[in-house]
């Protein structure tokens, strides 16, 4: 499977754990999900993980 496929499919899990809201995938305070780096589409998962802290860890 192409790596966009797997980024597709990350990005609709990260909108189903927002309440499909996409404001809310950008603010995401899951930090320490495993989706989290990739939850904007980026294939190498290079987003900073500079959040700490609160916030629910849905998965």
């Amino acid at each position: 499977m192409p790596a966009i496929d797997y980024l597709k499919a990350i990005r609709r899990k990260c909108l189903d754990c927002s309440g499909g809201v996409k404001a809310e995938v950008e603010k995401c305070p899951a930090c320490h999900c495993p989706l989290y780096p990739y939850r904007q589409g980026n294939p190498q998962g290079s987003l900073p993980l500079e959040k700490t802290g609160g916030g629910h860890e849905r998965h």
